[in-house]
Parts: structure tokens; C-alpha cells; sequence
């Protein structure tokens, strides 16, 4: 159907998704590590800027603590995304949200991917779904949380290319991008179409 984003499926066992999940978080990590050196103090901690109202900061903190959640999991199986420390100094200082991105992408290239505790693995997600109310619990799979936090990573990447743009900073190409709309992109961009304007929907 025309517009729809070409979707390429494989069938691949638990330990291969997990492990190219893996290296596509590492990728969009040190996309995110390239921005932040880029980030002056003043500019990693200035706000509003434009129509955002927060810092880059928090957005920084907010999308690590995912990926350190996860991370967390591993031992246990246990997943809570909603327990994390807020003005932490990762919000603060960019030298210390990349000192947490080195760490982050050092565990994550450590990974054994194929181990039975993960790639057979079934995990408990641990999630407040009401305001106010008490936290309650799904069954998932490592790699579905992992395929999740690779999107809310890339997520939070496209409110931070906006943010870069109104502070005058270059963010790496491609950066707040889906691998979908990459891929739909994609003839566009051999047509000579495509802007390279910044994250779009899709």
C-alpha cells in the first residue's frame, strides 16, 4: 500500500533479536553521547528552550534511567522503569551524563545476549498505570522491553533534535530517527526528496 513503510521481517531465534536490539541501542546511544559533547553547560542546562520547557538535561536523565532499568533486570527479572532518582547530576552537568553513557555502553557491549537468563528468559514488568495508584505486573520478555526502550530512547532523541536546532547545535545525522522511518525514507532519499530537516512522524 502506498506510504507504508516497507517492513522487513526475519524470523531469527531469542538470542539473535536480543543481540541486534543490542547493538541498535549502543548505535543510538553514542549518537546521543556525540550531542552531548556538542552541548555547552550552559547549553545542556538552559531553559525553556523554544517551545520545550524543560532543559536537555532531564531528557538526558529520563531516557538513561530506561536503559539502566533494563539493565538492572538482568540478575532478577524484574523490571521497574518508574523507580529512578530525578535532579540527579547527570540533569546538571554534561560531563556526568557522559560519564553515565560510557558506563551504560560498557554493560550493554558486555552483554551476553545468548545467556538462558536472558534470551529464554521470562521477565516480570513492574508499571504504575493510574495516577495515584499502586504499580501493577505483566510477564514480558527481555527482548520486548529492550525493543522498547530502543523506541523511547529515539523517542526522547526527536524532542532533543528539536532542542539542539533553537540552541544553535548540529545533532548527529539521522538522530531521532525510527529504524522504520529510516526505512521509509529511504526512497525519497535516493530521489534526491529528502530534506534532512530534522525527526519527523512515522
Amino acid at each position: 500500500m502506498a506510504g507504508q513503510a516497507r517492513v522487513i521481517e526475519q524470523s531469527v531465534d531469542r538470542g539473535t533479536s536480543l543481540a541486534a536490539t543490542r547493538d541498535a541501542l549502543v548505535l543510538v546511544l553514542g549518537q546521543l553521547a556525540a550531542l552531548v559533547e556538542r552541548l555547552s553547560a550552559e547549553q545542556y542546562t538552559r531553559q525553556p528552550v523554544g517551545v520545550v520547557r524543560s532543559s536537555v538535561g532531564p531528557h538526558v536523565r529520563h531516557a538513561l534511567d530506561h536503559v539502566g532499568a533494563w539493565l538492572a533486570a538482568v540478575p532478577e527479572g524484574v523490571l521497574d522503569y518508574d523507580t529512578r532518582d530525578r535532579g540527579t547530576p547527570v540533569e546538571q552537568d554534561p560531563a556526568a551524563a557522559l560519564e553515565q553513557l560510557a558506563a551504560l555502553l560498557e554493560s550493554l557491549r558486555s552483554l551476553n545476549a545468548r545467556e538462558a537468563r536472558i534470551a529464554g528468559a521470562t521477565w516480570t514488568l513492574r508499571a504504575q498505570v493510574t495516577e495515584g495508584g499502586p504499580a501493577i505486573s505483566f510477564g514480558t520478555t527481555p527482548e520486548r522491553e529492550l525493543a522498547f526502550v530502543l523506541s523511547h530512547t529515539i523517542h526522547h532523541h526527536a524532542v532533543l533534535g528539536i532542542m539542539a536546532r533553537e540552541l544553535g547545535v548540529q545533532a548527529p545525522e539521522r538522530f531521532g530517527y525510527a529504524p522504520a522511518t529510516i526505512t521509509h525514507l529511504a526512497p525519497a532519499a535516493q530521489g534526491g526528496n529528502d530534506t534532512g530537516q530534522g525527526p519527523v512522524a512515522g
